[in-house]
């Protein structure tokens, strides 16, 4: 997103920046990296699955892309069954640790 800035600000500094003038941007950085279909809308995307992988909750994340309600974030964000399955392992090894008689940490 900053090569995109620095593009649009580079390009016409005196003038305001439009929706045309974003696209045409982002068309060229498109065509440099090779990424042909990748829309600018599937990089919000990309931060609000990143900050969910990274053990951001919803409510930061809905702040971070600016969403009216968390019910709009978890469109956008991908859930990650990981850190699901680690939490229930971790309840698991306590409740083995426990019947085995070793009394797990509390």
């Amino acid at each position: 997103m900053a090569l995109l800035m620095c593009l649009l600000a580079s390009t016409i500094p005196t003038r305001h920046i439009t929706k045309e003038l974003v696209e045409n941007a982002w068309q060229r950085v498109r065509h440099h990296a090779d990424i042909p279909d990748v829309r600018i809308h599937d990089l919000r995307h990309t931060v609000g699955t990143f900050a969910a992988q990274s053990g951001c909750n919803a409510f930061l994340i809905s702040h971070l892309l600016r969403h009216r309600n968390v019910t709009i974030t978890n469109r956008y964000v991908n859930h990650d069954a990981h850190p699901i399955r680690v939490l229930s392992e971790t309840v698991g090894e306590r409740i083995e640790a426990g019947l085995k008689g070793g009394g797990g940490k509390n």
